[in-house]
Formats: structure tokens, C-alpha cells, sequence
């Protein structure tokens, strides 16, 4: 006999990929494509998206030249999925070994949107990171990156 019992410390499908998918495609035509072009972020709460703004917006998994540029971060949660914690802002240097910490922000709340600016001096990529808790233990949200080159 098998008994199936629900527990919180079920880790059996726990992170997700969260897909941005083009409205005007076909579903699995536009989820392929995404993918394909990296716009998808993993977590096991929030979610947690990041577009880049300069000439046009940009989405993850992007790249565009550029030597000012606005940097969005979008986040929406609930208590199940943790709405406290921190969204850490990375900026890596292509090449180079070690990513910076640009910027830190912490957030208490289901919705929350940010905008960060962004000097480009040197062929670089931009991602974000939540960490956070909820009653259902530590959350977690990982962004693609943008890739930006310096015009």
C-alpha cells in the first residue's frame, strides 16, 4: 500500500523556470523561443524579472550596445511564496573571474518595482538575485542576464 502525504520540506519539483513568452506566438512556439533566447528566470517563490532600458527595453537574456542604461527590476510574491528579503543587483565584466554586487535592496512586500542606472564602460552583463524567507522556509529568485557592450 502507498500513502501520499503533502509536507512543506517537499523539494520533488521546489525551483521552477519562469518563462517570458511572446503573446503573438503559438504557446509552445513562443515558450521554445524564450528559452531558447533566455528569457526565463528559476526560482521556488517569486518571481523575479529584470529588462533593460536604453534605446528600446531589452529583456533577460539580451544583449545591445549601450553606455546609459536603466535597469528595472520587477518582483511579485506572496507570504507562501516570500515577500522579506533582500534583491541583490550583479554586474560582471566579460573576462574577468568575479561579478560585483552593484546595489542591494531589501523589500517586505508582494510588488515591488525598482529602477537601477548603469555606467557601461566595458563589455559587461547585468542579473539579480532575491533571497529571502517565507513560513515555508528560505526563497530563492535568480535572473538571467542582460548583456550590454559600450557604444
Amino acid at each position: 500500500m502507498i500513502s501520499i502525504h503533502e509536507k512543506d520540506s517537499q523539494i520533488l519539483g521546489e525551483c521552477r523556470t519562469g518563462v517570458i513568452i511572446d503573446e503573438n506566438l503559438a504557446k509552445l512556439e513562443a515558450t521554445v523561443s524564450a528559452l531558447k533566447h533566455g528569457c526565463c528566470f528559476i526560482t521556488n517563490g517569486p518571481q523575479l524579472l529584470i529588462n533593460a532600458f536604453a534605446l528600446r527595453t531589452y529583456k533577460m537574456g539580451e544583449s545591445f550596445k549601450g553606455n546609459s542604461v536603466t535597469i528595472r527590476l520587477d518582483f511579485l510574491s506572496s507570504e507562501e511564496f516570500g515577500k522579506t528579503g533582500i534583491i541583490k543587483v550583479y554586474c560582471g565584466i566579460i573576462g574577468d573571474l568575479e561579478e560585483k554586487l552593484f546595489t542591494e535592496i531589501s523589500i517586505n512586500e508582494n510588488a515591488f518595482t525598482h529602477d537601477v542606472e548603469i555606467l557601461v564602460k566595458k563589455d559587461m552583463y547585468v542579473r539579480a538575485k532575491f533571497e529571502g524567507n517565507s513560513y515555508r522556509g528560505k526563497r530563492i529568485a535568480l535572473t538571467n542576464p542582460i548583456w550590454i557592450k559600450p557604444t
